[in-house]
Protein backbone atom coordinates (compact mmCIF):
# COMPACT_ATOMS: atom_id res chain seq x y z
CA UNK A 1 0.00 0.00 0.00
CA UNK A 2 1.46 3.10 -1.24
CA UNK A 3 0.08 6.85 0.87
CA UNK A 4 0.45 9.93 -0.83
CA UNK A 5 -1.13 13.75 0.57
CA UNK A 6 -2.13 16.03 -1.86
CA UNK A 7 -1.52 19.70 -0.80
CA UNK A 8 -2.43 22.73 -1.95
CA UNK A 9 0.27 25.71 -2.21
CA UNK A 10 1.07 28.22 0.71
CA UNK A 11 -0.66 31.98 0.05
CA UNK A 12 -0.45 33.78 -2.85
CA UNK A 13 -1.44 38.20 -3.66
CA UNK A 14 -4.36 37.00 -5.82
CA UNK A 15 -7.62 37.96 -5.21
CA UNK A 16 -9.89 35.00 -4.11
CA UNK A 17 -12.69 34.17 -7.00
CA UNK A 18 -10.17 35.03 -9.39
CA UNK A 19 -8.90 32.55 -12.35
CA UNK A 20 -5.12 32.19 -11.54
CA UNK A 21 -4.65 29.16 -13.19
CA UNK A 22 -1.43 29.02 -15.83
CA UNK A 23 -0.44 32.67 -13.97
CA UNK A 24 2.46 31.88 -12.67
CA UNK A 25 2.60 34.16 -9.17
CA UNK A 26 4.76 33.89 -6.21
CA UNK A 27 3.90 33.60 -2.31
CA UNK A 28 3.72 35.55 -0.31
CA UNK A 29 5.47 36.72 3.01
CA UNK A 30 2.40 35.26 4.62
CA UNK A 31 2.55 32.26 2.66
CA UNK A 32 6.30 32.02 3.21
CA UNK A 33 5.76 31.25 7.10
CA UNK A 34 2.46 29.41 6.31
CA UNK A 35 4.82 26.78 4.64
CA UNK A 36 7.62 26.96 7.00
CA UNK A 37 4.34 25.55 9.55
CA UNK A 38 2.93 22.77 7.76
CA UNK A 39 7.02 21.87 7.00
CA UNK A 40 6.88 21.05 10.93
CA UNK A 41 3.78 19.67 10.59
CA UNK A 42 4.95 17.50 8.08
CA UNK A 43 7.70 16.19 10.18
CA UNK A 44 7.20 12.61 11.23
CA UNK A 45 4.98 11.74 8.10
CA UNK A 46 7.42 9.26 6.37
CA UNK A 47 7.79 11.95 3.32
CA UNK A 48 10.69 10.82 1.23
CA UNK A 49 9.53 11.98 -2.21
CA UNK A 50 8.13 15.66 -2.78
CA UNK A 51 6.80 16.76 -6.17
CA UNK A 52 5.41 19.98 -7.71
CA UNK A 53 4.15 21.89 -10.17
CA UNK A 54 6.33 24.06 -12.31
CA UNK A 55 4.69 27.02 -10.99
CA UNK A 56 6.23 29.57 -8.82
CA UNK A 57 3.82 29.26 -5.78
CA UNK A 58 4.02 25.65 -6.11
CA UNK A 59 7.94 25.44 -6.46
CA UNK A 60 8.34 28.11 -3.77
CA UNK A 61 5.58 26.17 -1.07
CA UNK A 62 7.70 22.43 -2.01
CA UNK A 63 11.25 24.21 -1.67
CA UNK A 64 10.52 25.54 1.66
CA UNK A 65 8.80 22.03 2.90
CA UNK A 66 11.88 20.06 1.79
CA UNK A 67 14.12 22.26 3.11
CA UNK A 68 12.87 21.31 6.56
CA UNK A 69 12.41 17.82 5.64
CA UNK A 70 15.41 17.35 3.90
CA UNK A 71 14.17 16.56 0.57
CA UNK A 72 14.94 18.04 -2.80
CA UNK A 73 11.66 18.49 -4.82
CA UNK A 74 11.17 18.04 -7.80
CA UNK A 75 9.42 20.16 -10.33
CA UNK A 76 7.00 18.58 -13.10
CA UNK A 77 4.43 20.80 -15.70
CA UNK A 78 2.27 17.72 -15.66
CA UNK A 79 1.06 18.50 -11.91
CA UNK A 80 0.49 23.12 -12.95
CA UNK A 81 -2.46 24.19 -12.68
CA UNK A 82 -5.56 24.12 -15.16
CA UNK A 83 -5.28 26.62 -17.76
CA UNK A 84 -8.13 28.58 -17.52
CA UNK A 85 -7.69 30.18 -21.23
CA UNK A 86 -9.43 33.56 -21.96
CA UNK A 87 -10.64 34.07 -18.31
CA UNK A 88 -7.21 34.06 -17.18
CA UNK A 89 -6.56 36.70 -14.30
CA UNK A 90 -10.53 37.99 -14.60
CA UNK A 91 -12.58 37.49 -12.16
CA UNK A 92 -15.50 35.53 -11.86
CA UNK A 93 -18.11 38.53 -12.21
CA UNK A 94 -15.28 39.91 -14.88
CA UNK A 95 -15.24 36.73 -16.70
CA UNK A 96 -19.33 36.74 -16.90
CA UNK A 97 -19.64 40.46 -17.97
CA UNK A 98 -16.81 39.95 -20.64
CA UNK A 99 -17.74 36.70 -21.90
CA UNK A 100 -21.03 35.67 -20.95
CA UNK A 101 -22.35 33.02 -23.74
CA UNK A 102 -18.62 31.12 -22.56
CA UNK A 103 -19.15 32.06 -18.93
CA UNK A 104 -22.95 29.96 -19.27
CA UNK A 105 -21.95 27.44 -21.33
CA UNK A 106 -18.92 26.37 -19.09
CA UNK A 107 -20.93 26.20 -16.04
CA UNK A 108 -23.39 23.84 -17.69
CA UNK A 109 -20.91 20.95 -17.60
CA UNK A 110 -17.29 22.54 -16.00
CA UNK A 111 -15.48 19.07 -15.73
CA UNK A 112 -15.66 18.93 -19.32
CA UNK A 113 -16.08 22.25 -21.27
CA UNK A 114 -12.68 23.76 -22.17
CA UNK A 115 -12.50 27.75 -22.00
CA UNK A 116 -11.21 28.95 -25.27
CA UNK A 117 -7.15 28.77 -25.08
CA UNK A 118 -7.14 26.96 -22.13
CA UNK A 119 -8.39 23.42 -20.90
CA UNK A 120 -11.43 21.31 -18.93
CA UNK A 121 -10.56 20.16 -15.81
CA UNK A 122 -11.09 16.45 -16.97
CA UNK A 123 -8.04 17.43 -19.35
CA UNK A 124 -6.05 19.00 -16.60
CA UNK A 125 -6.89 16.07 -14.43
CA UNK A 126 -6.35 13.59 -16.92
CA UNK A 127 -2.46 15.07 -17.10
CA UNK A 128 -1.76 15.09 -13.77
CA UNK A 129 -3.36 11.84 -13.09
CA UNK A 130 -0.73 10.19 -15.11
CA UNK A 131 2.14 11.80 -13.34
CA UNK A 132 0.56 10.97 -9.78
CA UNK A 133 -0.35 6.96 -10.93
CA UNK A 134 3.66 6.89 -12.59
CA UNK A 135 4.86 8.85 -9.42
CA UNK A 136 3.15 6.69 -6.33
CA UNK A 137 4.57 3.88 -7.63
CA UNK A 138 8.15 5.42 -6.69
CA UNK A 139 6.89 6.04 -3.17
CA UNK A 140 6.77 2.61 -2.03
CA UNK A 141 8.84 2.78 0.70
CA UNK A 142 7.66 5.79 1.95
CA UNK A 143 4.91 8.58 1.52
CA UNK A 144 4.93 10.72 -1.54
CA UNK A 145 3.88 14.36 -1.04
CA UNK A 146 2.52 16.50 -3.83
CA UNK A 147 2.35 19.82 -3.56
CA UNK A 148 -0.28 21.71 -6.36
CA UNK A 149 -2.77 23.54 -6.92
CA UNK A 150 -6.89 23.78 -5.49
CA UNK A 151 -8.18 22.54 -9.59
CA UNK A 152 -5.66 20.02 -9.69
CA UNK A 153 -6.35 18.40 -6.48
CA UNK A 154 -10.69 18.95 -7.14
CA UNK A 155 -9.44 16.53 -10.63
CA UNK A 156 -7.76 14.02 -8.55
CA UNK A 157 -10.50 13.68 -6.58
CA UNK A 158 -12.89 12.58 -8.53
CA UNK A 159 -10.69 10.78 -11.41
CA UNK A 160 -8.19 9.05 -9.02
CA UNK A 161 -10.59 8.71 -5.61
CA UNK A 162 -13.71 8.02 -7.24
CA UNK A 163 -15.73 11.03 -5.52
CA UNK A 164 -18.99 12.86 -7.23
CA UNK A 165 -17.70 16.18 -9.19
CA UNK A 166 -20.76 18.50 -6.91
CA UNK A 167 -19.02 16.53 -3.42
CA UNK A 168 -15.58 17.28 -4.58
CA UNK A 169 -16.58 20.86 -5.80
CA UNK A 170 -18.37 21.61 -2.27
CA UNK A 171 -14.73 21.89 -0.57
CA UNK A 172 -12.92 24.63 0.12
CA UNK A 173 -9.71 24.07 -0.55
CA UNK A 174 -7.46 26.57 1.61
CA UNK A 175 -3.51 27.39 1.52
CA UNK A 176 -1.82 24.47 2.73
CA UNK A 177 -4.67 22.49 3.22
CA UNK A 178 -3.85 18.23 3.05
CA UNK A 179 -5.64 15.39 1.89
CA UNK A 180 -4.20 12.09 2.28
CA UNK A 181 -4.85 8.92 0.28
CA UNK A 182 -4.04 4.92 0.30
CA UNK A 183 -3.21 3.01 -2.79
CA UNK A 184 -4.84 0.17 -1.11
CA UNK A 185 -4.02 -3.14 -3.19
CA UNK A 186 -2.56 -0.60 -5.42
CA UNK A 187 -6.03 -0.09 -7.26
CA UNK A 188 -4.51 3.25 -8.58
CA UNK A 189 -2.62 2.40 -11.66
Amino acid sequence: MTEFILMRHAKTDYVDGTYVGSTDVPLTERGKEQAKKVAEELKGEGITKIYCSALKRSVETARIVGEVLGIEPESHRELNEIDFGIFEGLTKEEARKRYPEIFAERKKNIWEYRIPQGESFREASERAGRFVRKAIKSCSDGVCLFVIHAGIIEGLLKSMAGMKWEDVKKVKYLNCCRIYLKNENNKIE
